[in-house]
């Protein structure tokens, strides 16, 4: 069932952002609890609405949206979302961290983005 959910997320982002069949592009939580508490089809929007990073991370901590419902540090507030990218030739991960202390942060979810010269998408 969480397989299937992941697949069916990651053909959203495909779709919001209109990749050609050469891009493959997934996206996780990082644990069941946090998946409870993060939409990850609202990220999927979100993500191929998005005008560039910074745009996705203003997006993801818009409370008007209310994407993210997570405490981590049980401080009694939403957490900050923060993006981080990091590539590697034709793969880029792209990394949704809650903000749990000045330096201290999480990873909640991730998204990664492939380009492969298949003709069809390959998810995985």
């Amino acid at each position: 069932m969480r397989k299937l959910l992941y697949l069916i997320i990651a053909c959203m982002i495909i779709r919001c952002f209109n990749i050609a069949a050469q891009d493959v592009t997934t996206v996780e939580a990082e644990s069941e609890d946090i998946s409870e508490n993060l939409d990850l089809e609202a990220i999927a929007s979100v993500f191929g609405e998005a005008k560039d990073l910074e745009d996705f991370e203003r997006k993801l901590n818009d409370p008007e949206l209310q994407i993210s419902n997570l405490d981590l540090n049980g401080d009694g507030n939403v957490d900050y979302l923060r993006v981080v990218e990091t590539s590697e030739k034709n793969t880029h991960l792209i990394a949704i961290q809650a903000v749990i202390d000045k330096d201290q942060f999480q990873d909640v979810a991730t998204a990664e983005v492939e380009k492969t010269k298949k003709a069809k998408p390959a998810f995985r």
